[in-house]
């Protein structure tokens, strides 16, 4: 597109004068601020000058010059070669089509790094980056908009689910996808995923799923359920997720089926963490000792518990109380709840391939036979006990003098102060 400029436009200014101190004002520290709108004045500079993008890219370049250089136009009438436009300079202002065109244009360079943004937040970055004033419903109607053109049709985001499920299998072998509609109408229920690699990986991670639920603020919400274990590092390791329509029993039923259908062939013993929400508790029966209110009852509901689960009594404690761990993997996500379901699931596999790769260059450098943060750990226990007294009992019993003695019997993993079993 070819641009003819009949009359050059200029806007300055009239010079106004303050009264300041000899230090620096607050005018100049800020005048001396470069935003980035400033290249916009030079968006349009010769007659003749030509846009590759057509009349899309006049449009928007030319608004950006209205805004920096200091002018409105009106828009008058255009044929296959030539747009006709009146430009007016006193009480300037640009008209509302073209500004929402341009703050779209704007939004869609954040949104793709920031789709949490909130509109008070993107007024304030207009100001701060452009020295732009919108207003709230520019900034509201423009996310909306912007997350339209960067990640197009909410609705039409469910039908392509079925083709990503197929191209998960394909491309990542060993995972397991499964989309769930309604039948009938096939309309969307729920969406699990576990991909192929978290899935061979978890066989080298501590033997912990901690389970959760964290809300969806999308157009059409719902609910995001996740299992994360702990790897050999104390960092947390996503195994699964999936995408329900609300958080209910038989949503988690679900869920967790698809779940067993992982860890059963892994041949191993995994203990559960949740934070105990009405939903997940009917699939999971009551512990009577962790609300034993006496010693008396406690002692008999750990009897109980002892004699349910006497194998698994005696094996492996990991130290772990609560299941913040859960929280961790909610946070991580939280940057994608605001986004329609396939960029959601998209977004959280793109973060999971960068975060497993950069462990995997990370471990490349290690050189202690435990990992850094367990090496740390044996390093600083042993230093701590290195005035200890160890007097042998026999091959596993040791009496260990410090402050006061203790009795250890490694075979038992149990130690008379009584930390070890917790």
């Amino acid at each position: 597109m070819e641009v003819r400029v009949i009359a050059k436009c200029t806007y300055k200014s009239e010079t106004i004068i303050f009264s300041v101190s000899s230090e620096s004002s607050m005018v100049e520290r800020a005048s001396a601020k470069p935003l980035l709108s400033n290249e916009w004045e030079t968006y349009i500079h010769h007659v003749g000058q030509k846009f590759d993008g057509g009349a899309e890219e006049f449009r928007l370049k030319l608004c950006k010059y209205a805004l920096e250089v200091g002018f409105n136009f009106l828009y008058a009438g255009n044929d296959k070669k030539r747009w006709l436009l009146f430009v007016r300079i006193r009480n300037w202002r640009v008209a509302a089509g073209v500004f929402m065109l341009l703050v779209v244009k704007l939004l869609a360079v954040l949104i793709r790094a920031k789709p949490e943004l909130k509109p008070v937040e993107i007024i304030h970055e207009f100001k701060d980056y452009y020295g732009i004033d919108i207003s709230y419903y520019h900034a509201w109607f423009g996310k909306e908009l912007a997350k339209l053109d960067v990640h197009g049709d909410e609705s039409k985001s469910f039908n392509e689910l079925v083709w990503y499920a197929d191209a998960v299998k394909e491309t990542n072998t060993g995972s397991l996808c499964t989309l769930d509609c309604e039948a009938g109408i096939n309309r969307f229920r729920r969406f699990f995923v576990s991909f192929g690699g978290c899935i061979a990986g978890f066989q080298y991670c501590i033997p912990l799923l901690f389970i959760d639920a964290t809300f969806l603020k999308s157009k059409y919400k719902g609910q995001l359920l996740c299992a994360s274990g702990k790897n050999g590092n104390q960092g947390f390791y996503p195994l699964a997720f999936g995408v329900v329509d609300s958080e209910t029993e038989e949503n988690w039923t679900w869920f967790l089926q698809h779940l067993a259908s992982i860890l059963l062939p892994m041949g191993r013993v995994v203990t559960f963490f949740s934070d105990r929400n009405q939903e997940f508790d009917i699939k999971v029966p009551e512990v009577r000792c962790a609300y034993a209110v006496t010693e008396e009852e406690f002692k008999v509901a750990m009897e109980e518990l002892r004699s349910l689960c006497q194998r698994i009594f005696q094996r492996m404690r990991y130290g772990e109380m609560a299941n913040s761990l859960a929280e961790s993997f909610n946070n991580w996500v939280g940057v994608f709840r605001d986004l329609p379901v396939l960029p959601l699931i998209e977004g959280i596999r793109q973060k999971l391939m960068v975060l497993n790769s950069q462990r995997r260059i990370e471990a490349e450098k290690w050189t202690t036979v435990l990992c850094p943060e367990m090496e740390t750990r044996l390093c600083e226990n042993a230093e701590a006990g290195r005035t200890w007294a160890v007097r042998r009992s026999n091959c596993t019993v040791f009496e260990v003098f410090a402050d006061y003695s203790v009795m250890v019997d490694l075979e038992q993993r149990t130690c008379s102060c009584r930390l070890w079993q917790i």
